[in-house]
């Protein structure tokens, strides 16, 4: 993987420069990953998630979907600290031309820097070396209005799919598919 390019002002506090490593997520990265999961759910994110994971869950979780290499999964590290990662399933089928972002995650800290469009980019990247896809999907909140801009400066696009609405803390939570088709 090529040396990181992206680099940001983590805080108005803290203005000394940091560089972003983009790098796959391994085992060890179960911890700081388990803080991001519990951040969001502790804030009712709009993830699929309602209640906090406990590390045991996350390291079998990890254990069972590492080395199938119809995944991508990709981290962003500061400080030897994982702020956030990607999960790309790659295509069911040999016939088939799409892959499925199901995963796009950030800590609090680093929303806001521009992780996530490296973070993005880097995963459409893969995905198009990797399987040669024609086109990704994805499905996300409609009230996620941070997620949806993010993916549609990447080039996603609202699609007609029916998504199916599910529970956001007793409040239906209506859902939308995206898509994005790859040169």
């Amino acid at each position: 993987m090529p040396e990181p390019k992206c680099e940001f002002f983590p805080s108005d506090e803290n203005r000394e420069l940091e560089k972003v490593k983009f790098r796959e997520i391994r085992i060890e990265d179960s911890d700081d990953m388990v803080e991001i999961i519990n951040e969001a759910v502790r804030g009712r994110a709009y993830i699929k998630r309602r209640e906090e994971i406990t590390k045991e869950e996350n390291l079998s979780r990890m254990e069972k979907d590492f080395g199938n290499d119809r995944f991508i999964f990709l981290a962003a590290e500061i400080n030897g600290k994982v702020v956030g990662w990607g999960v790309l399933a790659g295509p069911e089928k040999e016939s088939s031309d799409t892959g499925v972002l199901g995963s796009f995650l950030l800590s609090k800290s680093a929303r806001g820097t521009g992780v996530s469009d490296e973070l993005l980019e880097r995963i459409i990247q893969e995905a198009k070396n990797k399987y040669k896809i024609k086109r990704i999907i994805l499905n996300t909140s409609v009230p996620n209005t941070s997620a949806i801009n993010l993916y549609e400066r990447h080039g996603f696009v609202k699609t007609e799919t029916k998504i199916p609405p599910r529970d956001h803390y007793g409040e239906v939570e209506e859902r939308i598919e995206m898509a994005k088709m790859l040169e």
